[in-house]
């Protein structure tokens, strides 16, 4: 009787860890769902804000141009980077190179440093990801004697 015991006890006991392990591993994965759902809010309301500044006829080339900055650099080369490369390319912006932290497996027209590398001088870097402004922008003024500016700063302010 008194191994029953304690057999349903441990029993009990290691039901009781697995269903816990399993709550934790769910709560993490909400947790990660509503991060990705957030990251995705703010890029879809920049790339709307975006959309309605080029229909005004307003660009993030001219904003750059009035605020004297003729050589930049972007952080971030994913969809939205791409796009700011894009605007970029035909003007007379120079985009001098990207930054990104998968530097190595990204082909493109530019040179790709990560943050790890030595970043040559520009007149300002435009971090393309809003979602990681705040985590990026101290690194790169490490890094670099220029404004850091956020893309949706631009956006907002042209």
């Amino acid at each position: 009787m008194r191994k029953q015991i304690i057999f349903i006890g441990l029993s009990g006991l290691v039901i009781g860890i697995g269903v816990s392990l399993k709550v934790k591993k769910l709560n993490n994965r909400i947790n990660e769902n509503k991060e990705l759902a957030e990251k995705n809010r703010i890029q879809f309301t920049l790339i709307n804000q975006w959309l309605k500044l080029k229909q005004n006829g307003g660009s993030i080339c001219r904003y750059l141009s009035e605020n004297g900055y003729k050589k930049i650099a972007v952080y971030g080369i994913g969809y939205i980077g791409e796009r700011v490369l894009c605007e970029l390319e035909n003007s007379d912006i120079k985009i001098a190179y990207g930054i990104d932290k998968r530097a190595d497996g990204i082909a493109s027209s530019i040179d790709i440093f990560s943050l790890n590398e030595n970043l040559p001088e520009v007149d300002a870097v435009i971090v393309s990801e809003p979602f990681y402004f705040g985590e990026v922008e101290p690194l790169l003024k490490e890094k670099l004697d220029c404004p850091i500016l956020s893309l949706e700063e631009i956006v907002y302010e042209s």
